[in-house]
């Protein structure tokens, strides 16, 4: 007889919610779970095994320092969750030790949200951490301030942890000290955020991890990003050095003796301010291995940093690229808008120490006035000219910028298609522009000069194949300016000139081969020289003279002993002359009718002949 046995297995258990300091303050609070302070809660949590856990923190101020939930169990996932910022506020006491207020060590899927931590004055030396996120742990509209907080971190991540929607509110301290937010070891994002610090972000992450930060507003006195390790996308952010003296936008530099690689991308970027000797972006490569300045070993501390869409505003160098002992420094801009000349490339760092490589790379580079709204808020202004002007390849799908608008809107009319802007800000039009034609008009000249002419204002009339149309008129290449039909050119030397005209249409599409007429300007009489003639004083009764012009093409009127004058050629000769004084002049009149003004003249005398005696 088959024998059938039935094993009862344990049921799964069931997700907690354990609330403090009751569970009586929500409904989703698991009753009889109710604890009275946050860490007893985590603790509680934490001791549980195959379950996804949540500690409610209700509204309220708490005190409690180095609060920590530490389980990487795969199944213990942990949510804490308090009221929201403005109402769950833990604080840190002020003790001589150094403290963390809040560890989350946890598995994927983890979190910590809606809630406030402040840093105190550190009277225990410094080096307290806000909130600590280890493991893949997402933290969500927290919000960490420290009034009088020195050498702090706002929050660490660590692990893969992530962040978003959130602000980290630190003073400025001496030296600089406090870090809004800090990356070790970990693929993480920072993503919406509000940081104010000494420096920003600070990435640490070991080589091949990536930090990406997108749509952060950060105000530095130190740096906005720093990286001394790994790599580092800031992507549609704007970075506000304010005055601050040595400021640095985004830096990848091995300021401590490091074997890793370094590696930033800029992608949309707003970094605007800055002190005296303040940068944009910083690329620093420098193998100074245990702080040797002979060190000239290649120990692969190479730094990478490309720019793109990117505005640099206001620092005294827009580029530092450097390079020591054996490293190399590279920076590769495109489409970005800086002070090129306000650069510094130097691959001898360290004088003594060797020489490296550094290396810059521009593309597409512009230097315009941004056209900011004005000098606090750095979003692009209606008539800017960053609009419409970075690449025109299309942004990655989705991709948004500071304020969550596309990156592909029409700030203004353009025939190319949508196309992003320079900086972080995609301006965004009140009214949606109309889509114009994109058929530039071709532009026709109806009259004017050509060959050469003695005037040196002519007067040229044009119209266009589109109306309504304007026209732009250059001469000799020169500026196009604003013109109309009929145009008379300003006084021109003499010599050859062109006229060039643009018709632009009432899309604003110009002709892009503009009509074009050549023409010469002579305004010079030739000049008449008399090449042969007779003698002073001669016994012949005619007299033959040769004469030529300074002008090929010319024709000539002479006159003898104040006759009218007549057209003539050269050979000369006058009729039978009386004895006696006698004189020549002949005028030469070039093929423009230029007609010399100072006739050539010579004068002679016909002797009379002497009668000889047979």
């Amino acid at each position: 007889m088959a024998v059938l046995s039935l094993f009862a297995l344990p049921a799964a258990a069931n997700a907690v919610v354990y609330c403090v300091p009751n569970d009586t303050i929500d409904v989703s609070c698991t009753s009889g779970q109710g604890q009275a302070t946050i860490q007893a809660a985590l603790t509680t949590a934490e001791g549980t095994t195959a379950v996804s856990d949540t500690v409610r923190i209700d509204a309220g101020s708490y005190g409690e320092a180095n609060l920590i939930y530490n389980d990487t169990t795969p199944e213990n996932v942990v949510n804490v969750i308090g009221d929201g910022p403005a109402q769950t506020l833990l604080t840190i006491p002020d003790t001589t030790g150094t403290a963390t207020g809040l560890r989350i060590v946890a598995p994927t899927g983890s979190s910590v949200s809606n809630l406030a931590m402040t840093i105190p004055a550190n009277a225990g030396g410094g080096g307290e951490i806000g909130i600590f996120l280890t493991g893949v742990v997402f933290g969500h509209n927290l919000l960490v301030d420290g009034p009088s907080a020195s050498n702090a971190t706002g929050i660490r991540l660590t692990g893969g942890s992530g962040l978003d929607t959130s602000t980290v509110n630190l003073p400025f301290g001496v030296p600089n000290s406090n870090e809004a937010v800090t990356t070790i070891s970990s693929n993480s994002t920072v993503t919406d955020v509000v940081l104010h610090a000494d420096t920003g972000v600070r990435n640490g992450s070991l080589s091949g991890n990536v930090l990406t930060i997108d749509r952060a507003q950060i105000q530095a006195k130190f740096a906005g990003v720093s990286e001394d390790s790994g790599n580092v996308n800031v992507r549609n952010s704007i970075i506000d050095l304010g005055s601050n003296s040595g400021a640095v936008g985004v830096q990848a530099a091995n300021f401590n003796p490091s074997t890793t690689a370094m590696a930033a991308h800029l992608e949309g970027d707003t970094i605007v301010g800055g002190g005296s000797n303040s940068t944009g972006v910083h690329a620093q490569a420098d193998s100074a291995v245990g702080n040797d300045p002979n060190d000239t070993v290649h120990n692969g501390e190479d730094s990478t940093v490309s720019v793109d869409n990117t505005i640099l505003s206001g620092q005294t160098h827009s580029l530092r690229v450097e390079a020591d002992r054996g490293e190399t420094a590279t920076i590769t801009t495109s489409y970005s808008n800086y002070d090129s000349s306000s650069k510094v490339v130097t691959s001898d760092l360290t004088p003594g120490g060797g020489t490296g490589t550094a290396f810059l790379s521009e593309s597409n580079q512009t230097n315009l006035a941004p056209g900011f709204v004005s000098a606090s808020d750095f979003h692009l202004a209606s008539g800017s000219a960053l609009i419409d002007a970075g690449d025109p390849a299309g942004p990655p799908v989705g991709d948004e910028d500071i304020d969550g608008d596309n990156r592909e809107i029409f700030g203004k009319d353009s025939c190319d298609g949508p196309r992003r802007d320079i900086g972080a800000d995609e301006f965004d039009p009140v009214t949606p522009p109309t889509l114009l034609d994109c058929i530039p008009p071709d532009t026709i000249l109806d009259s004017g000069p050509t060959g050469a002419i003695t005037d040196n204002t002519p007067t040229f009339t044009f119209h266009s194949s589109e109306q309504p149309a304007t026209f732009q008129c250059s001469i000799d290449g020169g500026p196009l300016q604003a013109c109309s039909s009929p145009f008379t050119s300003v006084p021109l030397p003499d010599g050859t000139h062109t006229l060039a005209v643009q018709a632009i249409d009432a899309s604003s599409n110009a002709d892009p081969s503009p009509a074009a007429r050549s023409f010469t300007v002579d305004t010079t009489a030739p000049d008449t020289a008399i090449g042969s003639h007779p003698k002073a004083k001669t016994k012949s009764r005619k007299a033959t003279f040769t004469f030529s012009s300074t002008e090929a093409g010319s024709t000539f009127l002479c006159s003898f002993d104040g006759k009218p004058y007549a057209a003539c050629t050269s050979p000369f000769t006058t009729p039978k002359l009386a004895r006696g004084k006698h004189r020549f002049d002949v005028i030469a009149t070039d093929s423009l009718g230029n007609r010399d003004q100072s006739a050539a003249t010579f004068f002679w005398k016909v002797k009379k002949r002497k009668r000889h005696r047979r």
